[in-house]
């Protein structure tokens, strides 16, 4: 067995004994999709703004405990899925290039709790934002409007400009009428982004039509997404769109560095998850960050009230 399989089978274990079960399961027959889905609710009598959360490829909605603890402290719910087959410990090559099947697991996850009495009084249906790192960072975008194009992700992977992400996937994704579609939620008010993936696969006039409020962060040392063809790349399109950029904390900065991430970076020699060989305050960057989603989420969600 090798390293990587290590790897897997031992953040597994961490997963089961010291993340957030999942509270509830949609069964997408459609798609074939089991998708797990996890909550957190606010001390609060009335009806709260929902935060609906993306976690990167083959993450799991555990890694943003640092994020999802803030927002619920200032009153939000959220509530996160664990995107099938690109997911810890259910991650494929296929799952990880098709990142047109991520947005509707979210809009399915706000549906389930807005038709479920368990939740749906719980949640103000009318303000409702979405956060997402990564591959997750372009899920929410996509739905805000953003709009995959195989052609363009081919044609970028095969150029001089290449970047690191296109070594990270086994295989480039196989032609499929549903990658363009448009898989925009109306439903969602504002999209807080966070080194978001996809950008040299994001068709440009789709983000020139996004028509509602985005706030993107970015890392000026990537090392897995370079901002230009990413974080810079969708700030530039998407109208009246803000861009933080972060002088250094690498891709990674955005997990929580847990027991999990710490035995995977035992094993997995080319990434550094828990920033191991950087020179930060991992903590104080994501209290900024958060605070940050936070203030985003009060002022679009919350100001206008």
């Amino acid at each position: 067995m090798n390293a990587i399989r290590y790897a897997v089978l031992l953040m597994l274990l961490v997963v089961a004994s010291c993340v957030k079960a999942p509270d509830g399961t949609i069964q997408d027959t459609q798609r074939d999709r089991e998708i797990k889905f996890a909550v957190w609710l606010p001390d609060s009598a009335e009806p709260a703004p929902l935060i609906v959360l993306s976690h990167g490829s083959g993450g799991h909605y555990g890694n943003f405990d640092w994020l999802t603890g803030v927002l619920v402290e200032h009153g939000y719910a959220v509530a996160a899925v664990n995107h099938p087959f690109n997911t810890t410990g259910d991650d494929t090559p296929e799952g990880m290039a098709r990142a047109w099947d991520r947005p509707p697991d979210l809009s399915l996850l706000i549906s389930e709790l807005l038709s479920n009495p368990e939740w749906a009084s719980a949640i103000d249906s009318t303000r409702i934002g979405a956060t997402g790192f990564s591959s997750g960072g372009y899920t929410v975008l996509a739905l805000a409007g953003a709009v995959y194009d195989i052609d363009r992700m081919h044609a970028y992977c095969e150029s001089a400009e290449r970047g690191p992400e296109c070594g990270l996937s086994v295989a480039l994704p196989a032609a499929d009428p549903d990658a363009s579609a448009l898989l925009k939620d109306p439903r969602i008010k504002a999209v807080f982004s966070m080194a978001p993936g996809w950008g040299a696969a994001t068709k440009p006039d789709s983000l020139e039509a996004i028509d509602i409020p985005v706030r993107i962060v970015g890392v000026e040392d990537d090392e897995i997404l370079m901002p230009a063809t990413h974080a810079v790349y969708f700030n530039e399109l998407i109208p009246d769109s803000e861009l933080v950029m972060l002088p250094m904390g690498g891709h990674f900065i955005f997990l929580s560095c847990s027991p999990m991430t710490r035995v995977a970076d035992w094993f997995i020699d080319q990434f550094d998850l828990c920033g191991i060989g950087i020179d930060i305050d991992r903590d104080a960057v994501q209290k900024e960050i958060a605070a940050s989603a936070v203030q985003f989420f009060d002022h679009h969600l919350r100001d206008a009230e």
